[in-house]
């Protein structure tokens, strides 16, 4: 991977592809159909997992770790798992075998973490820290000590579906713009002076180019959670080209031809090159005309 923090990575399609997202549901969202995309682009080892906790914040996070708690629903996906995601549930109550953030980093050697913020408060700088403690320093100091030789990074979210009936849309006046532009904004402002933090995979701004595609702004399944073929397509499809430079241009490969024809992926396509290129700012898409 190139040692610059944005744009599109170098890595070797014969070289194993480890990824671990330390998120929520957002990230669980954004790995969906990464796996998928991956192996039919030529990965020949891709192992994929999610440290999940539906709406986990920085400073939740933080709190498990300092308290090493088995809090996560590790979800997890490879070769050794027949290619499916699997999951081994939040709660030992409900018969679940719940992982701390500690198993997680330490289950594989990884080559790529992530960290991201909770939805609602991706773009307010002031949720980055908590009781005069900057959570980002801690949590990346923890996970650079845990795996120094990953190659650690940020997740971007997605601005809300305009219509969007999430509380926390208040936070930017109910305006889809201005909360892009505030994630934008508390990435470039905040998370990028944090030193270990090597890249970013701008999956909010590939969501926001293409809703100036004729796709429009239908990107979420309920104004927030990315749908489930479209959305979710368009974010693996961000991570991969972002982290590996692998020609996923030449997949015309679905989960679902009748939700995501073929005939989407140019536009799909753009959005994310785009979005690689230039990770805080929107890019219109070219692709205006209904099919």
């Amino acid at each position: 991977m190139k040692n610059t923090k944005n744009g599109i990575g170098s890595w070797p399609q014969q070289k194993p592809l480890k990824i671990l997202a330390i998120g929520n549901s957002f990230s669980e969202d954004a790995l969906r159909w990464l796996y998928d995309l991956a192996i039919r682009c030529g990965g020949t080892e891709v192992v994929l997992a999610n440290l999940y906790i539906g709406g986990c914040s920085l400073q939740r996070h933080a709190d498990n770790i300092r308290a090493d708690a088995k809090a996560y629903d590790y979800q997890k996906i490879s070769r050794q798992t027949g290619g499916v995601w699997t999951h081994s549930g939040e709660s030992a109550a409900e018969g679940g075998n719940p992982f701390s953030v500690s198993q997680g980093l330490m289950d594989e050697d990884w080559d790529f973490i992530t960290l991201q913020q909770v939805s609602g408060r991706s773009g307010d700088p002031a949720s980055f820290t908590a009781g005069g403690a900057d959570l980002l320093s801690f949590l990346s100091e923890y996970v650079r000590s845990a795996r120094p030789a990953a190659r650690l990074g940020w997740h971007m979210t997605w601005a809300y579906q305009q219509d969007s009936g999430h509380g926390d849309f208040d936070r930017y006046g109910r305006d889809q713009s201005a909360m892009y532009r505030a994630i934008a904004s508390t990435v470039q402002n905040t998370v990028l002076r944090n030193p270990h933090i090597q890249y970013v995979v701008p999956t909010g701004s590939a969501v926001q180019n293409l809703r100036t595609s004729f796709l429009g702004d239908t990107l979420t399944r309920d104004g927030y959670h990315l749908s489930y073929y479209l959305g979710r397509y368009t974010a693996g499809l961000t991570w991969l080209r972002g982290l590996t430079g692998w020609p996923a241009g030449q997949l015309d490969w679905t989960p679902d031809q009748t939700e995501l024809p073929a005939a989407y992926l140019p536009a799909v396509r753009e959005a994310v090159e785009e979005a690689l290129v230039h990770p805080f700012t929107v890019t219109t898409s070219s692709y205006k005309k209904t099919l």
